[in-house]
Formats: C-alpha cells, structure tokens, sequence
C-alpha cells in the first residue's frame, strides 16, 4: 500500500524534535510507500532552507 502525506511545516514537523526522528524512521524503513508533500504559506527558498538536514 502506498501512503501520501500532506503536511504544514511550521510546527507540525518542526515543533517537536523527539517526534521527527520518531517519524523519520518510520518513513525511512518503509521507503518507496511514503509519499510527503510539503503544504506551506512560506516562500519554495525558506522551505528549502526549513527541511535541508543541518551539518
């Protein structure tokens, strides 16, 4: 089964940082079924600048 997600990102993937990497291991163990579609009033750059994995 195939699954999209549609999701804000100000708070509801942002806000709570336990949750995320609770998320992204679900997502990630079952790659090739999740589908995220990123919902937003932000601008494509600050999205961008938002979900980019910080080094």
């Amino acid at each position: 089964m195939k699954y999209l997600l549609v999701c804000d990102l100000d708070d509801t993937l942002t806000g709570d940082k336990d949750g995320i990497e609770v998320f992204n291991k679900l997502v990630l163990s079952e790659k090739g079924e999740f589908y995220l579609v990123y919902s937003s009033g932000r601008f494509k750059d600050s999205m961008i600048f938002l979900i980019m994995p910080k080094v």
